[in-house]
C-alpha cells in the first residue's frame, strides 16, 4: 500500500519530476489497489462492509479508506531511513544564525 500511495504523490506537479513513475507504474498499482479492495469488500470483510453500508452508506467507506490512507503514510513514515532522510537537512542550518535571531537581547 505504501508503494500505491508513493506512486499517486508522485503526481503532483512539485514531484512529478523528481519521480520515473510511468503510467504503466500507476496502472499496475491501481490495479493491484483494486484487486486489494474488491477482496475485503466482497470476501474478507463482506459482513462488515454490508453493514456499513447499510448503516451510513458511502460515507463509512470514505471513513475507512482514509484511515487505510494514513495507516499507508504511517507505514512510509516510520521507516528508520526516511526519518533519517527528513532530518539530513539540518547539517545545512546555519547555526550562528539560528542562535543570533533567537538569543535573548
Amino acid at each position: 500500500m505504501a508503494r500505491w500511495v508513493f506512486v499517486g504523490m508522485a503526481s503532483h506537479p512539485e514531484i512529478k519530476t523528481l519521480s520515473n513513475v510511468t503510467q504503466e507504474n500507476r496502472d499496475t498499482f491501481d490495479k493491484t489497489m483494486a484487486n486489494l479492495v474488491t477482496r475485503l469488500m466482497t470476501e474478507n470483510c463482506l459482513a462488515q462492509a454490508r453493514s456499513a453500508m447499510e448503516k451510513d452508506g458511502g460515507e463509512a467507506f470514505k471513513v475507512a479508506f482514509g484511515v487505510v490512507g494514513k495507516l499507508a503514510m504511517q507505514e512510509l513514515m516510520s521507516n528508520p531511513n526516511v526519518n533519517a532522510s527528513f532530518s539530513d537537512f539540518a547539517k545545512y542550518i546555519d547555526q550562528k544564525k539560528l542562535n543570533s535571531a533567537f538569543a535573548n537581547k
